[in-house]
């Protein structure tokens, strides 16, 4: 039995842990609106679109990267008051797959970033995440249809995310063919450059390009 204080004590630590549980489900929620928000600017070629793509995706990496065990079980107050819940009494291989998953999701989503962005690191990123996303997938999958419910919590993130780093992974220039469909030049400049990531060159020839575009535009104001 606990006394009047430790139960004080106690109470108020859970209502502070589940403030910070809720603030981190409510954050999650705002930086996918967030994302898929960016992501419509982006297809529409709007202005705010990368400042709204990175704000979204660096809150989820972290938040996944940092608090995946947590958010992929779901935890709510009431649970904490339970003997048998998973945050007094861990699996341990569930609590790894868990965090491996919050890695490799996080991971994912930064190689999602540096795809949308067309940065140069994109590929590895995007191939690192996909398959380390896929060997979690078919953990998730397999505990889940031995009967253990709690892993849909972490199927519901990790589906959708694999999905989308996998049409990046299967298909890496559409992007860049969508949004320099006019701009052929320097379509083939980025294309190229993917294809050969040590040539200086070409990269330089990009630069160039895009300042030229830059002082044109500049200039017509």
């Amino acid at each position: 039995m606990f006394t009047r204080s430790e139960f004080v004590y106690l109470l108020t630590y859970y209502k502070k842990l589940n403030f910070y549980i809720a603030l981190m489900k409510k954050l999650e929620v705002l930086s996918i609106v967030l994302f898929f928000i960016g992501l419509t600017f982006k297809f529409f070629h709007w202005a705010g679109a990368n400042v709204l793509l990175i704000i979204s995706t660096s809150i989820l990496s972290i938040l996944y990267f940092a608090s995946s065990y947590i958010l992929f079980n779901n935890i709510a107050l009431r649970d904490l008051f339970k003997r048998k819940t998973n945050i007094i009494n861990p699996s341990g291989s569930k609590t790894a797959l868990f965090i491996f998953t919050g890695v490799s999701l996080s991971t994912l989503i930064i190689g999602v970033l540096f795809s949308l962005m067309i940065w140069p690191g994109a590929v590895v990123q995007i191939t690192i995440g996909f398959f380390s996303g896929l060997i979690c997938l078919s953990f998730l999958l397999s505990g889940y249809l031995r009967g253990d419910k709690t892993y849909r919590w972490a199927l519901y993130r990790a589906v959708p995310l694999v999905l989308i780093s996998g049409i990046f992974y299967l298909f890496p220039n559409s992007w860049i063919n969508y949004h320099y469909d006019i701009d052929h030049k320097s379509r083939d400049l980025l294309i190229e450059m993917r294809t050969n990531p040590n040539d200086t060159t070409l990269s330089k020839k990009f630069r160039d390009r895009k300042t030229f575009y830059i002082d044109s535009f500049n200039n017509a104001q």
